[in-house]
C-alpha cells in the first residue's frame, strides 16, 4: 500500500512538473479571427536537437488548444520561425515562434 502512494504521488508531481514548465517556456497569443501566435523556447545542443523536439513543441500546443477548446476543427500553421535569441557553453537558446489559423 504504501509503494502505491509513493507511486502515485511521485506521478502527481511529475504531472505538475510538466504543467509548470510548459507554463514557463511557452506563450499562447490569440491575434483575432481564430489566428494564434505559440512561442516555445528552446536550448539546443545541436541542430539536431531543435528537430527532435519539434514533436514536443506541438504536443504542447495542441495540449493547449484542446485545453481550451479552441480550433475544434484543427488548425493550419502558417508560419513557423525559428530565433536564435543566445548563446552558452551547451550550445544555443532559441525561440520557436507559430502562427496558427483555426480551420
Amino acid at each position: 500500500m504504501r509503494a502505491i502512494v509513493v507511486c502515485l504521488a511521485a506521478t502527481l508531481a511529475l504531472a505538475g512538473c510538466d504543467t509548470y514548465r510548459r507554463m514557463k517556456e511557452t506563450t499562447f497569443t490569440p491575434l483575432g479571427g481564430g489566428v494564434y501566435t505559440y512561442t516555445a523556447k528552446l536550448g539546443a545542443d545541436s541542430e539536431q536537437d531543435i528537430v527532435d523536439s519539434e514533436p514536443f513543441r506541438i504536443s504542447n500546443l495542441e495540449f493547449y488548444l484542446r485545453e481550451n477548446r479552441l480550433c475544434p476543427a484543427g488548425y493550419v500553421v502558417e508560419q513557423r520561425e525559428l530565433l536564435k535569441t543566445g548563446e552558452s557553453l551547451r550550445g544555443a537558446f532559441y525561440d520557436a515562434h507559430y502562427r496558427i489559423r483555426c480551420r
